[in-house]
């Protein structure tokens, strides 16, 4: 069965260091309507590239156009966008691994699979201790 995972939303009080999980070039920072301030780093492979995407950041400690390496801390998670309302243990990281860099522009594939080719073959859940400074309490998926 092909799973139709296609984000991670992790337990993150507001103010959390976010880390990139590699190397790359931030490709997008910005506030969306929905994502609340966000940034995207392209992430190439030898024969593909992907996209990781950070959502609903209270700040940004990147620009357009920096590289950055795996652990770099790129920001702060946060309550923008559509998360304007969260409180306690609601409050979360919203990440995505993409293979387009917009959102829906090919299908989602699932996380694991596509970081376990970009990052060295480790899972993302054991992979996000390096995303973030605390220990995810939930996973939401869509």
């Amino acid at each position: 069965m092909k799973s139709t995972l296609s984000f991670f939303d992790y337990y993150a009080p507001k103010g959390t260091p976010v880390h990139s999980v590699g190397i790359g070039i931030v490709s997008l920072v910005q506030n969306h309507p929905d994502y609340g301030l966000c940034v995207l780093i392209t992430h190439k492979r030898p024969n593909k590239t992907y996209y990781s995407f950070y959502a609903h950041l209270s700040s940004v400690s990147v620009k357009y156009g920096d590289k950055v390496h795996k652990g770099k801390v790129i920001g702060k998670s946060g309550t923008t966008g559509n998360a304007y309302n969260l409180t306690g243990k609601e409050e979360h990281l919203h990440f995505e691994y993409r293979t387009a860099p917009k959102h829906g522009d090919r299908k989602q594939e699932n996380p694991n699979a596509i970081l376990k080719t970009a990052i060295g073959r480790i899972p993302i859940i054991a992979y996000t201790m390096l995303i973030l400074t605390v220990k995810p309490k939930g996973i939401a998926a869509r």
